[in-house]
């Protein structure tokens, strides 16, 4: 068993909070939250963009919530409502009277909704008109109250209890069908008040809300706020969106920002101003999969003195069984941070597969045991007893096999590996999905990523999804080559602008796997033979049309939507060999309109070379590619690994370059280790008659001195991009053949441009480097001789 200590260990020890009183674990909920009511009836509790609702304004609304459900039977209750008051009320109405509350999101599909509805057994629905009129189609005949419409009768009786169950949250198990976690009041309580005493919650805080109510990360915001007589904000973050979202936390004051990892990752890269940030305290930052680099992104953004609350834990769990605080000078030795030290009265212990405790040091699945724990999976006995059994030691006490895989550091603190069901077999290798993910996101320009297997049970393949600057495939297998073996490398690797989610965050996996494409099997004798016939059995495909296919006819008409879209593109980029525009399907789009587009792109009027070393990889410089306009043409030319003169990597660049001569103007970009052999390479093609337009170089790394390197004669215009002024650019005796030599001021280090780190302003500089436009950026070109 782990060292406990105090819940607030390294934490905010020093901030005053009022404890609970032990005894409050064995009341109902309601009972804790009207005593901030009777207290503090004019304070805020929820605060919404249209008006604030105080502790007296959900007090009374709960209460007739109660009234209405107190005579009907005690099965559970849906609450089809928004973050907000209403919703607050629902809930701790539904709790007082002793009804489970079921909260049901109605993003989620139509089909999964009923499902969810009939599995737990709802016999009425609390919402408001206007979600009872849009969910009409899957809520049939259930009886909806609405909770704008009551009547203002007290409830006669209050009958919830400590051990009356207080909610159902549906997830989605393994099998893709989603399964019911209940819980009862006491266990609610018993969470909230770890909480609230690790991180000292307390009546002038403000929590936000940016979780679906659907899901287990939406209950320490709620009963956090409104059993602390604290506030919570109601963000509905899917309209303001993330760009607006540090705005909102500056207007309201957010003390507490809770946030699961790739929710807070994709914040940080919308820039959010630090001084909209100033009033947070601390960050809750759980749920799912934090690195060292979010960690130090986060404190580029958010206060110094801000805390990190991290842990790990689940619905079942209800909700953390290992947390703690992390602050701006801790360091990490691994590219997955640890998830904590061991939390009492939730005690873990990790079994091997012979289900007996592992060695210290060694890997095992936590097993948790607690008596606050989920009651099990509702109306699914089979399910609950193969996840929970009873302690065998210790009467009261329950047990939970978690699937979590992890290993126990000499310093108490817990590292978590992986999932059960993030292992697989590839090619008879065991993979840890995790340890990919840890490599991907160490490679600069990757802000956010998904992995998901594909394949058949027989032949399973890896894909790799990501969100961030474009990178070449060739370097991004390069770097995971020279860190994991063969078998973890992805097969598949595609970009998206952002990943799809489900409404707790996460990334939505199954429709990840839809989206890769699959690979083509033996084709028959009528298969598509010639480009456009390939093109077009990929539309149909998609689908799932019977030929002939109406080239007329618009995309949408033909039943596709923004994710059959993404699917068709994705897998025209497979047979293309090539990136699409995300934009280039619209739903108007027709299959002839498409092809057009597809197989007709404008002339190029150039070519731009970009030659790098082996195992180099600059995003900032590779950034712009996807931008460039379709009359530049791009030729990105590795050198190959070993040693090499700079002569010989001269020669390997011109012979390339040779092979590939048109008529269009030719430009060559090298940059540190590669610049001066491009400078050769230019010298060398321009004294056989090829000669190159432009030469431009960068963060240019000077000769060995065992190179025994003479400089050639380059007749053209060259630009150096170097943090350097002109006067240091003088050292550069070699270059003096040059027609002009311009200076940029790039530090090829960050990308940086003026201070401004753009991919866009990376691009504008090259195009002004090969004459191609004339911009405002040509007063920064310095002469330097």
């Amino acid at each position: 068993m782990a060292l406990e200590l105090p819940l607030d260990y390294r934490g905010p020890a020093g901030r005053p909070f009022a404890a609970w009183p032990r005894q409050h674990l064995d009341q109902p909920v309601f009972a804790r939250f009207a005593a901030f009511a009777s207290t503090q009836p004019d304070q805020p509790a929820v605060i919404e963009a249209e008006r604030s609702w105080t502790y007296q304004d959900i007090y009374q609304l709960a209460l007739q919530v109660a009234a209405a459900v107190a005579q009907a039977s005690p099965d559970p209750v849906a609450v089809l409502l928004p973050i907000g008051g209403p919703l607050a009320a629902a809930f701790l109405g539904l709790l007082a009277a002793g009804r489970p509350y079921v909260p049901i999101d109605p993003s989620f599909p139509a089909a999964r909704n009923r499902l969810i509805l009939e599995q737990a057994g709802v016999t009425c629905v609390i919402s408001d008109l206007n979600r009872q009129q849009a969910a009409a189609a899957w809520l049939g005949q259930l009886p909806v109250i609405d909770i704008h419409a009551l009547p203002t009768r007290p409830a006669s009786r209050l009958a919830g209890q400590a051990d009356s169950i207080a909610y159902i949250l549906y997830t989605s198990g393994s099998t893709g069908q989603p399964k019911g976690i209940y819980q009862n009041q006491r266990g609610l309580l018993h969470d909230v008040y770890q909480y609230s005493h690790a991180i000292h919650l307390s009546p002038d805080d403000r929590l936000t809300s940016l979780y679906s109510p659907s899901v287990n990360g939406a209950i320490r915001d709620i009963y956090g706020a409104l059993l602390n007589g604290a506030a919570l904000v109601g963000i509905p973050v899917q309209t303001t969106g993330l760009a607006g979202l540090s705005a909102l936390v500056a207007q309201y004051g957010i003390s507490v920002f809770h946030a699961i990892p790739p929710l807070l990752r994709a914040f940080l890269h919308s820039s959010p101003p630090a001084q909209d940030l100033v009033s947070v305290r601390l960050t809750y930052l759980a749920g799912d999969r934090c690195f060292a680099s979010d960690v130090a992104e986060f404190y580029r953004h958010f206060p110094d003195d801000c805390l990190i609350y991290n842990g790990i834990g689940s619905s079942e769990c209800a909700t953390l069984y290992r947390h703690w605080f992390i602050n701006r000078q801790q360091h990490f030795d691994t590219a997955l941070i640890p998830v904590g030290y061991a939390i009492a009265e939730r005690d873990t212990w990790l079994r091997g597969a012979d289900g007996q405790p592992v060695s210290p040091g060694e890997i095992g699945e936590v097993v948790i045991s607690s008596p606050f724990i989920a009651q099990g999976y509702w109306r699914n006995p089979a399910l609950s007893r193969e996840k929970f059994y009873g302690h065998p030691e210790r009467p009261g006490w329950r047990c939970f096999v978690s699937g979590d895989l992890a290993r126990e550091r000499p310093d108490g603190l817990l590292e978590f590996v992986g999932r059960n069901d993030r292992q697989v077999k590839i090619r008879g290798h065991r993979v840890e999905l995790d340890a990919i993910e840890a490599e991907l996101r160490q490679i600069p320009g990757i802000q956010d990523l998904a992995l998901v297997v594909v394949g058949t049970a027989e032949s399973p393949e890896l894909a790799a999804w990501l969100v961030g600057t474009t990178l070449p495939t060739d370097i991004l297998r390069a770097r995971l080559q020279a860190k994991l073996p063969a078998a973890f490398i992805p097969a598949h690797i595609h970009w998206l602008p952002e990943l799809p989610r489900l409404p707790n965050h996460k990334a939505d996996l199954a429709t990840l796997q839809q989206l890769v494409p699959v690979k083509p099997i033996a084709a028959p004798p009528n298969a598509p033979q010639t480009l456009a016939e390939q093109l077009a059995h990929c539309w149909m495909q998609v689908l799932r049309l019977t030929p002939p296919l109406n080239p007329a006819q618009s995309f949408a008409d033909q039943g596709g939507d923004s994710l059959t879209a993404l699917m068709v593109l994705v897998r025209m980029e497979t047979i293309l060999q090539r990136r699409l525009p995300r934009d280039l399907l619209q739903s108007q789009q027709t299959f002839a309109g498409l092809l057009q587009a597809v197989l007709a792109p404008a002339a190029a009027e150039a070519t731009l070379y970009v030659i790098m070393a082996d195992g180099d990889a600059y995003p900032h410089w590779l950034a712009f590619a996807e931008h460039l306009p379709n009359t530049v043409a791009l030729d990105t030319l590795t050198l190959p690994s070993g040693e090499a003169t700079i002569i010989q990597q001269a020669d390997y660049i011109s012979s390339h370059i040779r092979t590939r001569a048109n008529t269009q103007p030719q430009h060559l970009l090298g940059f540190s280790r590669t610049a001066l052999a491009a400078f050769t390479a230019a010298c060398q093609l321009n004294g056989s008659g090829q000669p190159i337009q432009s030469l431009i170089m960068a963060d240019i790394a000077e000769p060995s001195s065992n190179d025994n390197w003479q400089p050639g004669y380059f007749s053209g215009p060259l630009t150096v991009l170097a943090p350097r002024t002109p006067d240091t650019a003088k050292r550069w005796d070699w270059a003096a053949s040059a027609q002009t030599i311009n200076v940029l001021p790039i530090d090829c280090g960050t990308g940086q441009l003026l201070g401004i780190a753009t991919a866009a302003h990376v691009r504008q500089a090259l195009l002004v480097a090969m004459g191609m436009v004339d911009a405002p950026i040509r007063r920064h070109i310095r002469k330097a001789f």
